[in-house]
């Protein structure tokens, strides 16, 4: 009895399943260039991004499933300890037999009957994401944002709500000086409203008169007039189709078509317009990705002086998910191009109502910030317990982060 109580006492000290950090870099097996934010998630309920630079770190127990995946590449399955430095995903192949049994225009117009009907019935569904934006200035004045917010999450991202977050501002001329971001002189987080179809009641400044590649209110084929549409069909080992749609928006066409038709609730003056490849499945219909950019698109600077309209290139990604049965992102990237700065906006699902390590995500001094959410980060020494393995800071942003202040919103 006594040998049994020791052997007893001993597997409970024993390590089972010690968890243990993993890295490793993402890339096309083909081409071998990274693959940006590929998805990664086990089967013990851990889910990362991986960053610009594809590379990625979790923390699991050796013997944990790992599934890592990108839209149009083969999902690869792998156990944490033969994950090795590098995963290299499959493209898929395209079906070059494939005979249309159904027009494009059907399949679209099926998609937008589909996203309305989920926004009725979800229109107030919530989710948690985890944002970083970064802005790089050609003068040096560089700022890194991190951010957990909770917003209505069906098709697009509306109302957001701060939760928590800290703030890194590189000031070329005073590395240590203690000012209000550079990104704060301006609304960068509406973008992330823009979607291929923008729910009535979820447009805003930015995205009003935005024609988009899938208008919410168009019912018929000539309601999608003024889109170039072509088709392909990519499959993968284990039979699963999915649908490539690239459409190209025609501004002046799509005007002139919605004019024809009348429709009192869309807008009739286009000055930008949204073009892009959607990925459809094939089986069940689910929009599963859409990889777009926005022509004619202006944005506002705010000064003291007075405010500046400038023209902005707009290049999006956006992965949806269905767990919840509607349209749901769960990856969302911008990349912002204007004047000598770069900004680059990535949000991530997290779970509801935790974070990724357990901590509690739900702060009592959580508030509405919609109009400007950087202002909410106070100045502060970086938080050690702040989480970093969500998505890795690229080399950049962990020298912004290093070399200057971090503020957190804190108690």
């Amino acid at each position: 009895m006594r040998i049994l109580l020791i052997l007893f006492f001993c597997l409970l000290t024993f390590p089972v399943g010690a968890q243990q950090a993993y890295k490793a870099l993402v890339v096309d097996d083909e081409t071998g260039d990274p693959l940006s934010y590929a998805k990664i998630h086990t089967e013990g309920g851990r889910s990362v991004l991986a960053n610009k630079d594809g590379r990625f770190a979790v923390e699991t127990a050796e013997d944990d499933i790992i599934h890592v995946s990108y839209v149009g590449y083969e999902v690869k399955t792998i156990k944490a300890k033969d994950l090795g430095r590098e995963i290299r995903l499959k493209p898929l192949s395209t079906n070059l037999g494939e005979v249309q049994v159904i027009s494009t225009e059907h399949i679209l117009l099926k998609l937008i009957s589909r996203l309305n009907k989920e926004n009725s019935k979800n229109e107030y569904a919530k989710s948690h994401y985890f944002m970083r934006m970064t802005t790089l200035d050609s003068q040096g004045d560089n700022v890194v944002v991190e951010m957990f917010v909770r917003a209505h999450s069906t098709i697009n991202l509306n109302h957001l709500v701060f939760i928590d977050g800290q703030c890194f501002s590189q000031d070329s001329k005073e590395k240590n000086k203690k000012s209000t971001p550079t990104l704060a002189q301006s609304n960068l987080l509406k973008v992330l409203a823009l979607s291929p179809e923008i729910p009535p009641g979820c447009r805003n400044d930015l995205s009003a008169g935005l024609n988009l590649p899938l208008p919410e209110w168009a019912k018929t084929i000539e309601d999608l007039r003024g889109r170039q549409i072509s088709r392909q069909t990519l499959q993968s080992e284990t039979g699963q189709g999915i649908y490539k749609v690239e459409i190209q928006v025609d501004p002046a066409e799509s005007a002139r078509s919605v004019r024809k038709k009348n429709v009192s609730d869309a807008p009739l003056s286009y000055t930008q317009a949204m073009s892009g490849t959607l990925y459809i499945d094939e089986k069940n219909g689910n929009l599963l990705s859409f990889d777009g950019e926005v022509t004619g698109f202006y944005m506002k600077e705010y000064y003291k002086q007075g405010e500046k309209t400038i023209p902005v290139e707009i290049k999006m990604h956006i992965d949806f998910e269905h767990e919840r049965r509607f349209t749901e992102p769960s990856v969302l990237r911008f990349v912002l191009k204007y004047k000598n700065k770069e900004t680059r906006i990535v949000a991530f699902k997290v779970d509801d109502n935790t974070l990724i390590d357990g901590t509690p995500l739900y702060r009592s001094n959580g508030f509405l910030a919609e109009n400007n959410m950087m202002r909410r980060c106070r100045i502060n020494d970086e938080n050690p317990s702040w989480p970093k393995d969500i998505i890795l800071r690229s080399e950049e942003e962990e020298i912004i982060a290093k070399e200057t202040m971090g503020t957190r919103n804190g108690e």
